[in-house]
């Protein structure tokens, strides 16, 4: 199995690298644990809007930013939905799934690690619900 940059959807699937711990069994465990285990950025294309009702996510603080590239270091885990835009985030040497570039759209919700250090390749506008 070849190494997977992201967690996607609902057919979770881990990397089998020394770099990335935590087994396929996975599923079970929740985003926010995911992200704890040291994993790379989590992406799920297709939550359920029970799941997103139940994050509260319609509450959450908003951001937003123009077509731009930069550096980005999380202080501690974000969850993050993403309202409208397009972006490649891509962590940094040393990082889970360093290198390889992670896609985030509209509609996606998404667990960033804390401490994770990366650079946002933004294509098209971002406006993002998020909480800290």
């Amino acid at each position: 199995m070849a190494h997977k940059p992201f967690l996607a959807g609902k057919n979770l699937q881990a990397c089998t690298t020394t770099r990335c711990p935590v087994p396929l069994r996975a599923s079970r465990r929740t985003p926010t644990a995911l992200a704890a285990a040291n994993k790379p950025i989590f992406v799920d294309s297709n939550p359920s809007e029970d799941f997103l009702k139940s994050e509260g996510v319609k509450q959450w603080g908003t951001w937003g930013c123009g077509v731009e590239k930069f550096p980005w270091t999380w202080s501690v885990d974000e969850k993050a939905y993403i309202l409208e835009g397009e972006v490649y985030i891509t962590p940094n040497e040393g990082e889970p799934g360093a290198g390889q570039p992670v896609y985030v759209k509209k509609g996606d919700y998404c667990v960033f690690p804390g401490g994770m250090s990366c650079t946002w390749d933004v294509k098209k506008p971002i406006n993002k619900h998020f909480n800290m």
